[in-house]
């Protein structure tokens, strides 16, 4: 019996470190050799070396560095999710917010920033995040990563392409304020594996002067700005940080920051945006079910609620209370999930109208709101 087959039959993940890095991937092997729950303790140089080592030990999860010679992170992980799909927790520089978001657009599951200094204790500060990131990724659904892979990019991913180049910013439309009547909000929901689904949706939504999106993504909040502005690069609408007392506008996405939680108020005719504080009794920030009760509470059923991949089960309660409400809500199918966590718990809540799979997810928002603008903007003029 290997030692790999056996730390598998002990429920043990074995890890693959993937770092050109000599000191990190000795450090990294020896502070996680330490670890019981974890099983055997790989590691390859770069790309290349990795994707070998992917096809001869088979690893449960990859701890992966996006910068490195002959064959980088990105690149690996496009070859990757396409052929064998195996939860990635990315781990690179703290400074380097825009790759990381990147990654997660690419398929990466989580990621950890690397410690700026790189050395032993600060690598051992982060051990304790880094397993119990590698204990969650066992939740991950392997046959979601190549059935989004190929919904989106429509090709396999050895084709030739820039990356940039064929995302390139689409011309935004500035809109003018609206009122609370004419007002319309989609509401989504996500935690791990929630970038990449975002990422598919606010590309593909069409632009509607009456409809704002609110979303929630559980994320480091210095990471929320690189989030916003890399959607806000692919999609029709401007796609910001929420702030506090902001007035909500048509064609205008809201990321809830993550230091605080992002509800939706009224003031007058107006919605706005309001900041509250995280609390020890939030397990999850920002909270998906305070801006889903906000929603339910304010606006009803001109409001549309999405719950994505994500472990646990945050924003199910919200999102009951919307349905209540009679507000339209979807969730993710396992199909495409990363981790089907919150739209299991949402769907045996009885939360959820409609299961879809992450392709039919934009086609749905885009009717409902046709929908919705000719029952409450149209027909009052």
């Amino acid at each position: 019996m290997t030692s790999s087959t056996k730390n598998q039959r002990n429920n043990k993940p074995n890890v693959l470190v993937v770092d050109d890095s000599a000191y990190v991937r000795t450090t990294l092997t020896e502070l996680l050799s330490k670890q019981k729950e974890l099983g055997e303790i790989l590691t390859a140089v770069d790309g290349e070396d990795a994707l070998r080592k992917v096809i001869k030990y088979k690893p449960d999860v990859i701890i992966l560095d996006l910068e490195m010679p002959r064959m980088d992170g990105f690149t690996f992980l496009r070859l990757l999710l396409d052929r064998k799909p195996i939860p990635v927790i990315v781990l690179s520089a703290k400074s380097n917010y825009y790759n990381i978001i990147k990654a997660m657009e690419l398929g990466a599951i989580d990621f950890i920033p690397k410690p700026m200094n790189g050395n032993s204790p600060e690598i051992e500060s982060i051990i304790n995040e880094l397993k119990e990131k590698i204990l969650i990724s066992q939740s991950f659904n392997p046959g979601s990563a190549s059935v989004r892979y190929k919904d989106f990019w429509g090709k396999s991913s050895t084709s030739s392409y820039n990356y940039e180049v064929v995302f390139l910013p689409p011309e935004k439309t500035l809109i003018s304020e609206r009122s609370t009547k004419n007002l319309i909000i989609v509401g989504i929901g996500a935690s791990t594996g929630g970038p990449a689904a975002l990422y598919q949706i606010m590309s593909s939504v069409k632009i509607n002067e009456n409809v704002a999106f609110v979303i929630a993504q559980h994320m480091p909040d210095n990471f929320i700005d690189a989030f916003a502005e890399r959607l806000d690069r692919v999609s029709s609408y401007i796609v910001k940080r929420g702030e506090q007392g902001e007035t909500l506008r048509g064609g205008t996405a809201y990321i809830s920051p993550s230091s605080k939680s992002m509800i939706i108020a009224k003031k007058g005719k107006k919605l706005i945006i309001e900041m509250k504080r995280i609390t020890e009794r939030d397990k999850y920030a920002p909270s998906i079910d305070k801006l889903f009760f906000s929603l339910a509470e304010v606006i009803g059923q001109k409001a549309m609620g999405v719950i994505l991949t994500g472990m646990g089960n945050d924003g199910v309660e919200g999102l009951l209370e919307l349905r209540l409400q009679n507000g339209h809500t979807v969730a993710e199918a396992e199909e495409t999930a990363v981790v089907f966590g919150m739209p299991r718990e949402a769907i045996k809540r009885g939360a959820v109208e409609k299961v879809l799979p992450l392709r039919d997810i934009p086609g749905e928002i885009n009717n409902w709101i046709a929908r919705s603008v000719r029952k409450f903007i149209k027909k009052r003029g």
